[in-house]
């Protein structure tokens, strides 16, 4: 027992890796979201700096006078170098590059400095924040930099630049966020501790997978509240960086005018200098200044004179001055102040990606527990085998004990078997595979090559296909935008958008047939092997290469590669499941299908928001190499469970001719081809041509986020996954597969014609296909209809609806249509694979 003990744990450390994988995602998703804000807020802030500074130089420069000769620069810049050690120099340059003025932080040695900033590449920083025209925001490999430029009435006549480390940029978050990871590796952790502890101390089989969906949900509920809590106080203290930047300019900008014994009212430009930082910061909510509480001077006039109070639901920052006037001491305060919306609209944009991020790992843990389940349950029946000496009676006493069968049920079995004899024979060892499911039942099945049952191999097989399909969906939302950039580049007339994945599924369908001959009487499991390792060869094309045709080449390896794993697994079905249970065995295709691409989609769509293409690639590589290996250990083989033997293999003469009469068997049959030509191929080019193409296109065109895309293309993929376990129920009844199929048709069709019509604002008088102007018309009409109806603003929430109804179209076809030719005449005469 001690020994069957530690097995349990062992068959359950790939669960506990996928727990920790998927902490291990959650907390760098967390990160990639914490500092894409925080980069937000940071240079809002060094945009803020930069007006402070030019604000300083307008009075002078409107003028007329030289920008050489303006004297204020070494105060203004000493000023903010004081009031923010993150930034490291300000430097002024004319419209010819020549530098005018220059200030490096005193705790920077110039010498490394100058060293280091001639090997500096500047290139455009991607800021979510629209600038003014004279701002430009750019980034090297070290630091971020603001440059603004600096007019006079004539015009332009040099530029201002703000210059901040990333590293000191990032510190603060950085140092928060670690303890993000600590949480992390303490989650795995303990959800390793509860599986030893539960498999040590109570090891009940019918509890095992409450208890492990139970501790894996509470991990990710507790590192998600964990990473929300930190997200939100990092984008706390990033909001605030900005109004502290420009709270501690005013306070040292006074402070100075103070100390030498003048009366604010005696100065000049107060109120309109906190109109026009105000103006130029429209996330500043009010700036006061105030005196004993009382606001002097406020960006809204009706508070001036009044008692202060900080507007509700705000952020404030203050910074108080404290002067000496004629032996009495005054307070001052600056007061900044802007809407706590502000990091809470932040907060839940960014709650989206974990709402997306924990559909995706849920689905992840669902595919994987039910794999672990069957690996224990594997392990049952080995540690059984093993135990030449160990009694029969005990085994049934502590399956009694885990509450598989009741005292009444063990007794009959008890005297069942010591009519015979107490110890495992060979024969007995085989049944004890099938013991949970048997024993409710009160009967030993007699087959004796009958080792595993079809459930357990369908759940060993379903990772292996769930990895193939995830890898080559996390670049699904981004995979269309990046060959077209890429086509574009192209002088070739032959470097079209489309051609890496036309090639992609015309390998994909020219492999179908000589693979469907091969595991006729091949090996299934070598053959979907071959499948993973194609993919591996596709995926690091793309992840090592840089360009239009090595892309292409990966696109054609992955094409191949699921073509051979998608024959290889269904033959695998097939083989394993008994006829009354087809249905279920191909729901277990689709939905398996269905959950890698939910999960592989929103991954990557998330994951391309923090790395570049070539290292997703290089994961999914990484992923299908790994998921090769379980491939070989860890599925069974198909004569494991079905019993049956491989075929002997014909001559090649032989099955050359044994293929042609099969395909000139089905296309002669009438039945088959109405299937195939009505339905299953017009269903597969709309996945292909505008699921997996058109659809990422258009929502970046419309100005969908590489993450949104994701999202949108989620609501498909569950529409479908829901609707294929719905029909899956239905379809087995005589005739239910030939009206659900016509009802994929039509929805299907519909939902593709309208998201077509969304948007069309004109008639298309010349084009090559036929029909379009009909159906550009119809379309104008539709719009025309929509914005009488005043619904014209909901376009992207029909977009949605629209690509949800092809997904229950999907649905409704995937499962019935193979359930459908499964049932037919010519598969009784030529076989169902």
């Amino acid at each position: 027992m001690k020994n069957a003990k530690l097995s349990n744990i062992l068959y359950s450390a790939p669960l506990i890796l996928i727990m920790a994988l998927t902490l291990l995602l959650l907390t760098y998703v967390g990160f990639g979201e914490a500092k894409r804000k925080y980069v937000y807020f940071q240079m809002g802030k060094l945009v803020t700096q930069a007006e402070i500074a030019t604000y300083a130089m307008d009075t002078y420069l409107k003028t007329g006078f030289p920008l050489k000769q303006f004297s204020g620069f070494s105060s203004t810049s000493e000023m903010l170098l004081r009031s923010d050690s993150t930034i490291e120099n300000i430097r002024v340059i004319d419209k010819s590059g020549n530098l005018i003025f220059f200030k490096l932080r005193p705790s920077v040695i110039s010498s490394t400095f100058e060293e280091n900033f001639q090997s500096r590449s500047y290139e455009p920083f991607q800021w979510e924040k629209e600038t003014a025209e004279e701002i430009t925001v750019e980034q090297s490999a070290e630091s971020y930099q603001v440059t603004k430029k600096l007019k006079n009435k004539f015009g332009v006549v040099g530029y201002l630049s703000i210059e901040a480390p990333k590293e000191d940029l990032m510190a603060f978050l950085n140092q928060k966020y670690f303890v993000v990871f600590y949480f992390c590796g303490g989650l795995s952790l303990l959800f390793f501790l509860v599986v030893v502890i539960y498999e040590l101390l109570i090891g009940k089989k019918k509890l095992r997978q409450k208890v492990m969906q139970v501790a894996y949900i509470a991990c990710f509920f507790i590192m998600s509240v964990v990473i929300g809590f930190t997200v939100f106080k990092i984008g706390e203290h990033g909001a605030i960086s900005g109004t502290k930047a420009l709270s501690d300019s005013m306070t040292q900008r006074l402070s100075a005018v103070l100390e030498l014994g003048i009366e604010l009212k005696d100065i000049g430009g107060i109120e309109e200098a906190f109109l026009k930082y105000k103006q130029s910061n429209p996330e500043i909510n009010a700036i006061a200044l105030t005196e004993g509480g009382i606001s002097l001077f406020h960006t809204d006039p009706a508070m001036v004179g009044t008692i202060y109070q900080k507007p509700k639901s705000n952020l404030e920052y203050i910074n108080t001055l404290n002067v000496k006037d004629q032996g009495q001491s005054k307070e001052f305060r600056v007061a900044v102040t802007m809407p706590s919306s502000i990091v809470t609209d932040s907060l839940l944009s960014s709650s989206k990606a974990f709402i997306v991020l924990f559909i995706a790992c849920s689905l992840i843990a669902l595919v994987f527990l039910n794999a672990g389940k069957a690996l224990l349950f594997i392990n049952s029946k080995d540690s059984c085998d093993a135990g030449q000496g160990v009694s029969l009676i005990d085994l049934i006493d502590n399956i009694c004990e885990d509450g598989v069968i009741t005292k009444e049920e063990r007794e009959r079995l008890e005297n069942r078997i010591m009519a015979k004899h107490e110890s495992f024979t060979p024969k007995e060892r085989r049944y004890l595979s099938h013991y949970y499911k048997m024993i409710k039942e009160g009967t030993l099945i007699e087959k004796d090559s009958l080792d595993l049952s079809f459930e357990t191999g369908l759940n060993l097989i379903k990772p292996a296909y769930f990895l193939i399909v995830f890898v080559n969906a996390l670049s699904v939302s981004f995979l269309p935008q990046l060959v077209n950039e890429f086509s574009l580049k192209q002088s070739s007339s032959f470097a079209s958008a489309s051609l890496p994945f036309t090639i992609y599924y015309l390998l994909f369908a020219m492999v179908l047939i000589p693979a469907g001959q091969y595991a006729e009487r091949g090996n299934v499991k070598k053959l979907m092997a071959w499948g993973f390792i194609a993919e591996v060869v596709g995926l690091a094309l793309v992840a090592i290469s840089n360009g239009y045709w090595p892309l292409t080449l990966g696109r054609a390896f992955s094409g191949i590669g699921q073509g051979f794993f998608l024959i290889g697994l269904q033959s695998y079905v097939l083989t394993v499941t008994p006829k009354g249970k087809r249905s279920l065995g191909h729901a277990v295709k689709v939905i398996g299908r269905n959950s890698g691409l939910i999960a592989g989609t929103a991954i990557g769509a998330l994951l391309y928001s923090y790395v570049s293409y070539e290292k997703i690639f290089m994961l999914a590589s990484i992923i299908s190499l790994s998921a090769l290996i379980y491939l070989y250990i860890l599925v069974p083989a198909v004569e494991e469970i079905s019993g049956s033997t491989v075929k002997k293999k014909p001559s090649e003469k032989k099955a050359f001719q044994e293929l042609y009469q099969n395909i000139l068997a089905v296309i002669k049959d009438r039945e088959f081809m109405k299937t195939l030509l009505g339905i299953g191929i017009l269903g597969k080019i709309s996945i292909a041509g505008v699921v997996m193409f058109a659809i990422p296109l258009l929502l970046s065109q419309k100005g969908f986020a590489t993450e949104d895309i994701g999202l949108a293309l989620m609501l498909y993929y569950i529409s479908g996954m829901i609707t294929t376990s719905i029909a899956s129920k239905v379809v087995d009844a005589p005739g239910a597969t030939r009206w659900v199929l016509s009802l994929s048709a039509l929805i299907g069709g519909g939902a593709s014609i309208f998201l077509g019509f969304i948007g069309v604002t004109r008639v298309i008088e010349e084009a090559a296909i036929p029909g379009i102007t009909l159906i550009s018309s119809l379309a104008v009409k539709f719009n025309a209809l929509l914005y009488y109806l005043g619904l014209h603003g909901i376009d992207n929430y029909l977009i949605l609806f629209f690509i949800i109804m092809i997904g229950v179209s999907n649905g409704l076809l995937a499962a019935p249509i193979m359930t459908h030719i499964g049932n037919s005449d010519i598969a009784e005469k030529r076989g169902v694979k």
